[in-house]
């Protein structure tokens, strides 16, 4: 089936999540952002995120003994449908069972776009966007639901299109399968950009100062040894392999420019020590 409505929201893009005492930001706060479009968007370009719980037994009391409980933190694909957060696994898996029981669980998500350096080591930072959310997870039932969700996970993290390519998927992978949606409702992100906070006593001193710039991008498809299909056209349209095609050929030219340095000087030096 194909995902028509993979990102549509119930909720208007514009809107403002209510802040509350958990998802306020309260570490730099000028930094903190609650409007729904923003944390969407992150959560979208998101790859993974993890879920963070303590792990309970099917009544809710806590598995370990200690007087301290030892919190679980599990990365998993991050696939947003709508108002709420998608995941999925095995169905006998410890984070499966969590949250198809409708225990307690927070999930983060982060996209590193920079490491900042300062004249001082103190002041160095990273340049981010972060989303927390918090809440307890919904089991999906209804055996359609589920397989439409499957095929937009899959679609997701692909391209539009890619589940209707593939096999589909048979009954028993769905029974195996269990299928969770989070309301993204109590949620919060948190955002830096911008240039290293140096003191003013430190501007004068002779180390390097500004921004590493960090990106995720795809590089070239590597088809399977068991692959008769040729690349699908959709594979091309994901951004970060866009990007990355981009970057390559930046890339090979730098290294070409390199190349031909290296020999260049390769040579000067040979005739030096010929004399």
């Amino acid at each position: 089936m194909t995902d028509k409505t993979p990102r549509e929201s119930t909720e208007q893009q514009g809107s403002t999540l209510v802040v509350t005492e958990r998802t306020k930001v309260k570490r730099y706060p000028d930094r903190g952002v609650y409007e729904r479009k923003q944390i969407n968007d992150i959560l979208d370009e998101s790859l993974t995120c993890v879920f963070a719980f303590c792990p309970v037994d099917k009544f809710g009391f806590r598995k370990d003994k200690n007087e301290v409980p030892s919190p679980v933190c599990i990365p998993q694909s991050c696939v947003r449908f709508g108002d709420y957060l998608l995941t999925h696994g095995k169905t006998s898996s410890m984070l499966m069972k969590h949250l198809a029981n409708g225990f307690p669980v927070t999930v983060t998500a982060t996209l590193l776009d920079g490491i900042v350096m300062a004249k001082s080591g103190f002041h160095h930072s990273m340049n981010y966007r972060s989303v927390v959310i918090f809440g307890v997870a919904e089991e999906v039932v209804d055996e359609k639901e589920k397989l439409d969700l499957l095929n937009h996970i899959v679609n997701d993290l692909t391209y539009q299109g890619r589940a209707d390519e593939c096999r589909p998927i048979t009954k028993a992978e769905i029974v195996s399968t269990t299928v969770t949606k989070i309301k993204i409702e109590e949620a919060s992100a948190k955002v830096r950009n911008g240039p290293a906070g140096d003191d003013k006593a430190d501007l004068s001193y002779p180390a390097w100062a500004g921004v590493l710039p960090i990106r995720m991008v795809a590089e070239i498809p590597e088809p399977a040894a068991h692959n008769t299909a040729k690349t699908p056209v959709g594979i091309k349209s994901i951004p970060r392999f866009t990007r990355k095609a981009k970057t390559s050929a930046f890339s090979r030219r730098n290294e070409v420019l390199v190349a031909i340095g290296v020999a260049a000087t390769s040579l000067v030096l040979l005739s030096l020590i010929k004399r």
